[in-house]
């Protein structure tokens, strides 16, 4: 006799066997909004294996569907092989629609902000083989439940066609993921951050917030167990003064006037480091007195 299922019964066939993935405690979330057959080739859940031959420029291979779909990292006509006259033209030639696939693993993935933000990148589960777990945040936007609840590692990517030029949106935070029990939260560029979902709150054991991307405040919330700070805005100063637990600010010195380092110290004394260095040297290579 033939069995009849339900339409829940029916959902979570179809996820099979993206859901044993879904017990993982690093996530990367993927806003895609390129024109990339590639990218569009990963499941709702997707398991990614890279295999890289060469990190400048990257070359090798990306493996998902449970290693079973090998993916070139190098696109067939990148631009960089195009006779281009700069002079006339200095943005550069057209871009290959795959060469995004390219770009995110070589320029964002594996070398986050230049190879400033290496120290952050998602660790991968090698409990089982070393790939990561990429999700898709649409399909996240879809769901009513959790999904992912037990993360501690949380990265949002948003890519475009051009890498460099994702259209600037506002930040929204799929409520599919329980944040519970992140510690680390990852956010790229194209994604403008106001605070209004990333709350204290949601995020009660954060100790990491790594804001590659626009802030629209100047004040980051009380982070309890906060204690590293990335954020890249030129825009404005950004006040941390309410981060009582704060131990490594990792800013470039020269974001930082003289008034602004000698506030930091009062406030958070000695210990504290900015970029990669402890503040008391830092105030003495200004030749700033305390």
């Amino acid at each position: 006799m033939t069995k009849c299922f339900t339409t829940l019964e029916v959902e979570r066939y179809k996820l099979g066997t993206l859901m044993k993935y879904t017990d993982t405690d690093t996530l990367v979330v993927l806003d895609d909004q390129s024109f990339s057959k590639k990218f569009k080739s990963f499941r709702n859940i997707e398991s990614v294996l890279p295999r890289i031959d060469n990190y400048v420029p990257i070359k090798g291979d990306i493996f998902i569907k449970d290693r079973k779909t090998k993916i070139s990292l190098e696109p067939d006509n990148p631009s960089w092989n195009l006779d281009w006259d700069w002079e006339v033209n200095d943005e550069g030639p057209p871009k290959d629609k795959e060469e995004i696939f390219h770009d995110f693993f070589g320029e964002l993935f594996f070398a986050p902000n230049e190879l400033i933000l290496t120290d952050y990148m998602p660790p991968n589960q090698k409990d089982y083989w070393d790939y990561f777990v990429f999700t898709k945040k649409k399909f996240l936007e879809q769901k009513k439940n959790y999904v992912f609840n037990n993360i501690k590692n949380l990265y949002f990517y948003k890519i475009a066609h051009d890498f460099l030029r994702p259209k600037e949106e506002k930040f929204t935070l799929p409520k599919s993921i329980n944040t519970e029990e992140v510690e680390l939260l990852y956010i790229s560029h194209g994604q403008i951050v106001d605070f209004d979902t990333i709350t204290p709150s949601k995020f009660p054991n954060l100790k990491k917030l790594i804001l590659d991307t626009k802030i629209k405040s100047n004040k980051i919330p009380n982070f309890k167990k906060l204690e590293e700070l990335f954020y890249d805005n030129h825009e404005k100063n950004i006040t941390i003064e309410n981060l009582d637990n704060l131990k490594h600010l990792m800013v470039g010195q020269a974001k930082l006037s003289d008034v602004e380092l000698k506030k930091i110290y009062k406030i958070f004394g000695g210990k504290l480091k900015i970029y990669k260095e402890n503040i008391k040297k830092v105030l003495k290579k200004r030749k700033i007195s305390i």
